[in-house]
């Protein structure tokens, strides 16, 4: 519901207020006129401040006379002022708290109340209007770009590189680190989603181990299983398949799984079964969990559609992780089907596939994966004496890219502008410039543009990537276009990175 634009329960009639009480709040109004500028460092103006402050101490006045005051200014710094004027006028009455003055005081929550932004309008107008689509994915790349530090910082840990840990750290960096994966996978998915959808599946089939990614997922899971009391049980025939796109799978399983994990209670059980069906693969998730009602099992698979829905739920999210996985499914040329006898019941989610058979050798043991796909230790190439330049206006993720080039031994100067990196560039002489595109003031191809014109010409060749959340193929031709040599889309993988920069770094120093 939204805020009405004037104070709402007023009193029904006009009626006097006591002279002592309107000289309590002057004495309020002339404490936040006084002190503005310590409490509200942020406001536009002096007059503005002063302006409102006058408006909404008269509208007080108003409300506590029984009148309906003119429009009041509304909005954060509208809100403020009013909570100031609670506060002064608090600390002004508390010495005889009558019931007139108690009176007043509710007039103040009324305006309080009234003045409030009406920020579930303003937000359903931008989602409503021709760039609603792209708000969603600002939203999704905000969450992002913290969540890639939490998961390059939380594995860097777990495999005791920054020093020894002992079980509990482990077992706790466990669950952050699938927590952080969870997150990251569900704003990458809504980004492709909010963009058509069509890029979840690469457009390349690669071969790749089904059972490695089982493996992969439990992983990643089990963490969060054994904080729940929970037990995750695989099933799997002795040969081994490959279906072509081997991320957007696991991205099915990790869906399935954690939503299974969702909705079992302490001690329950999930049970992930893979099995060959002629020309396909099945895969199978049930769980001992709290079922699905008939009326809803249809729409289990629609998107913002929750069985629980309502403030009193008992599980969060969006209602997009099955939506997501269906589409995923059918992408991969393959359906999905729900299947629950009821609430209390458990369920089980069935994924047919068309596989190609590989047929499975000795398989080695393997090292605990923190990602799908990523049994292997990050290869860390060598890059001593390598001066890198990296700019960001985001602090956080410049912090996050000195954390991974410095392991290399590379030098890591940073900039959190175009116009700081230009200051830096002939001091720093990077072999690497490493830039954000959407930079304020000046952005990444901005800044590219002034290098490639710059008069010195070892300035101008300075080999460069581009770092950026505008990760589509159009955001990528037109960096290269540019003058970039390497378009690298956030988040971004560490090894990924280490390898583009080592790379450029060769252009610099063939011999090397």
């Amino acid at each position: 519901m939204h805020a009405s634009t004037q104070p709402d329960r007023a009193p029904p009639a006009t009626q006097a207020v006591d002279p002592a009480l309107l000289e309590a709040l002057e004495r309020a109004r002339l404490q936040v006129e006084r002190d503005w500028n310590l409490i509200l460092p942020d406001a536009p103006s002096r007059e503005e401040a002063i302006g409102q402050l006058g408006r909404l101490c008269g509208g007080v006045a108003e409300v506590a006379a029984g009148r309906q005051p003119e429009e009041l200014p509304r909005g954060v710094l509208a809100r403020r002022l009013v909570e100031l004027i609670r506060r002064h006028l608090v600390q002004e009455l508390q010495a005889a708290p009558t019931a007139d003055a108690l009176a007043f005081l509710a007039a103040v929550e009324r305006v309080h109340q009234s003045v409030e932004p009406d920020w579930a309008g303003h937000f359903a107008d931008r989602l409503s209007g021709p760039d609603g689509m792209e708000l969603v994915v600002e939203v999704a790349h905000d969450l992002r770009s913290p969540l890639t530090s939490i998961l390059f910082l939380a594995e860097t840990l777990q495999r005791a590189r920054s020093g020894p840990i002992n079980q509990i750290q482990e077992r706790q960096l466990g669950l952050i680190y699938s927590a952080a994966f969870g997150l990251s996978s569900m704003a990458s998915d809504v980004i492709e989603l909010a963009r058509g959808g069509d890029r979840l599946v690469d457009l390349d089939p690669t071969p790749f181990s089904i059972l490695d990614i089982l493996e992969s997922v439990r992983d990643i899971v089990q963490p969060i299983a054994e904080e729940k009391g929970l037990e995750v049980r695989l099933t799997w025939p002795p040969i081994d398949f490959r279906v072509g796109h081997p991320v957007a799978l696991s991205r099915v399983l990790l869906n399935l799984t954690t939503n299974a994990l969702k909705f079992t209670p302490r001690r329950g059980q999930i049970q992930i079964r893979l099995e060959r069906t002629n020309s396909s693969v099945e895969i199978s998730v049930s769980d001992s969990g709290g079922g699905i009602a008939p009326e809803f099992l249809p729409y289990v698979f629609d998107r913002f559609r929750q069985a629980d829905a309502g403030i009193g739920r008992a599980h969060g999210g969006l209602g997009l992780g099955l939506a997501i996985t269906r589409h995923l499914v059918e992408l991969h040329g393959g359906r999905i089907f729900a299947n629950s006898d009821g609430l209390g019941k458990g369920a089980t989610f069935r994924v047919e596939l068309p596989i190609r058979i590989v047929h499975a050798g000795a398989r080695e043991p393997r090292e605990h994966p923190h990602t799908p796909l990523a049994a292997a230790e990050i290869v860390v190439p060598e890059l001593q004496g390598v001066r890198i330049l990296a700019v960001d206006d985001d602090r956080d993720a410049l912090a996050l890219v000195r954390e991974i080039l410095e392991v290399t031994g590379a030098t890591v100067t940073t900039a959190d502008s175009g116009s700081d990196a230009l200051e830096k560039l002939e001091r720093a002489q990077p072999d690497v410039l490493l830039a954000d595109l959407g930079m304020p003031q000046m952005t990444g191809f901005q800044l590219i543009d002034r290098i490639r014109h710059a008069e010195d010409a070892k300035i101008r060749a300075t080999p460069a990537a581009a770092l950026t959340a505008f990760a589509r193929s159009e955001d990528r031709a037109k960096a290269l276009r540019s003058g970039f040599q390497i378009h690298l889309a956030k988040p971004v993988d560490p090894g990924e990175l280490m390898a583009a920069i080592a790379a450029l770094a060769n252009r610099t120093h063939p011999g090397d």
